[in-house]
């Protein structure tokens, strides 16, 4: 399979999460609707993309806003799954928001390439998977929604630790377009895949009629 035919199935890939969520709407409760504004900005970024590169040779700028409003979702998505993280998240968001003004309006400009809230946005959102995996795992629960959220978060864990490798990897890297670089760039759309098939998964083990408790709602 040549490179582009991966990356290509890999932005195609979304529109599975996509189908699960538009064939279990019913049942989604209220906490997974960032999930579902990630899954639509996921799949607009993608048409975007493929646009932008065509007509105009870049899709920076609206990679760049994508990024900020993926980081903004994903913790969302994590406040829901744990209320008790709600006021860290916030700070969490500022701080995402305060990195990307800098990066892609002071720094830098919006069209380029812009690498360091990236590399934030990633290690931020591995420290708050890790943890509300932890608390989900050995915080006694046996919600019914308990899967669902496990899968959700190691998925948010697994893609931003090696996105955050890849590219603390490229920044440093003497010859940042190297064959070596362009191959863990597919190995990360390889993954994508796999969370995505992941997300479905998830969607699809929401039960018919999800209990709420006082932690879970």
């Amino acid at each position: 399979m040549r490179d582009f035919d991966i990356l290509l199935v890999s932005a195609c890939s979304i529109l599975l999460p996509l189908i699960a969520a538009a064939g279990r709407y019913r049942r989604l409760s209220y906490r997974y609707t960032p999930l579902v504004f990630l899954l639509l900005a996921g799949a607009l970024n993608e048409l975007i993309s493929y646009a932008a590169a065509y007509w105009w040779h870049s899709n920076q700028v609206n990679a760049n806003c994508y990024t900020l409003i993926e980081y903004l979702l994903l913790l969302w998505q994590l406040a829901r799954i744990d209320a008790q993280t709600n006021s860290t998240l916030s700070v969490a968001a500022l701080t995402g928001l305060v990195i990307w003004l800098t990066d892609n309006i002071w720094l830098h400009g919006i069209g380029q390439a812009n690498v360091w809230f990236r590399i934030g946005a990633s290690l931020i959102m591995v420290y708050f998977s890790i943890d509300t995996v932890t608390q989900l795992l050995l915080g006694g629960s046996t919600h019914v929604l308990q899967k669902t959220d496990l899968a959700l978060c190691l998925s948010f864990f697994v893609y931003h630790t090696y996105r955050s490798f890849i590219l603390l990897f490229s920044f440093f890297a003497s010859h940042p377009f190297s064959v070596v670089s362009r191959q863990l760039w597919l190995v990360l759309a390889l993954i994508n895949i796999l969370i995505h098939i992941t997300y479905t998964l998830a969607i699809l083990w929401i039960p018919k009629q999800p209990l709420t408790s006082n932690r879970y709602s």
